[in-house]
C-alpha cells in the first residue's frame, strides 16, 4: 500500500506560515485497476449534472422521466447518459419498479434509480 499526503501552508493569525504540514489524505492500493476504478468514480463525480440527479435521488428512487422532468434542466436522453455513467462507477443503483398508470387501468414496469448504499462518501 502507498500512504500519500498533502503538504501545505500553516495559517497563524493573519500571516501565513511557510511550514510544511503533513496530513494523510488517501490510502492506496499499488494496483494499477484501482486506478482505473477511482478514475471512473471521481469522473462520475465530475459532472454538475450528476451531482443534480443525486440530490433528485436522495429523495427516493426515481424512474428517469422523473428525474429528467425535475430541476436538473436535461433532456430524457442527455439523463440516460449521465444515469449509466453514475451506474457504471456504481454510484447510484438500479431496480425494476412501476411506472405511470396505462389507459388500460394496468401500469408499466420501469427501472427506478437510487443512490448506492456507500456509493458516495459523506463527511
Amino acid at each position: 500500500m502507498l500512504r500519500y499526503g498533502l503538504t501545505g501552508r500553516e495559517k497563524t493569525g493573519d500571516t501565513m506560515q511557510n511550514e510544511d504540514v503533513m496530513s494523510e489524505t488517501v490510502v492506496a492500493a499499488d494496483d494499477p485497476e484501482y486506478y482505473a476504478d477511482l478514475s471512473e468514480y471521481l469522473n462520475a463525480l465530475s459532472s454538475p449534472t450528476r451531482l443534480k440527479i443525486l440530490k433528485v435521488l436522495e429523495a427516493g428512487p426515481k424512474d428517469i422521466r422523473e428525474v429528467a422532468g425535475g430541476d436538473i434542466g436535461t433532456s430524457y436522453e442527455n439523463t440516460k447518459k449521465h444515469m449509466a455513467k453514475l451506474l457504471n462507477a456504481g454510484v447510484v443503483k438500479k431496480e425494476a419498479g412501476i411506472g405511470r398508470s396505462t389507459s388500460g387501468g394496468g401500469a408499466l414496469p420501469v427501472w427506478k434509480y437510487s443512490v448506492a448504499s456507500g456509493g458516495v462518501w459523506r463527511r
